[in-house]
């Protein structure tokens, strides 16, 4: 009589290995969400900061310029109604004149 074997495959179920990978992306997930959270705040409060610093400095340039556009505006009401006369004419035309 000829001996017969018989194997038994102990084998996962494609359900249960869904399953396992679906728990294991979960785990995951909640794993790297701490960390993505904390590279989120850390990114966004440098943004912050380099936005404050670059709306002070813009602040202070306006304030700057609307200064010196007002102090030169003074300065021109005060020099004549064209601005400031200068005399081109030559020293000989001068002479003559007086």
């Amino acid at each position: 009589m000829k001996k017969r074997i018989y194997w038994r495959v102990y084998g996962v179920n494609s359900f249960i290995a869904a399953l396992g990978s679906l728990a294991a992306a979960v785990f995951v997930f909640f794993l790297a969400l701490p960390i993505f959270l904390a590279a989120v705040v850390l990114f966004g409060s440098a943004g912050a900061y380099m936005a404050w610093r670059l709306r002070k400095v813009l602040n202070k340039l306006d304030g700057d310029l609307s200064r010196r556009a007002d102090s030169d505006h003074a300065e021109r009401r005060y020099s004549g109604r064209n601005g400031p006369i200068i005399d081109v004419t030559p020293e000989d035309v001068k002479k003559l004149d007086d």
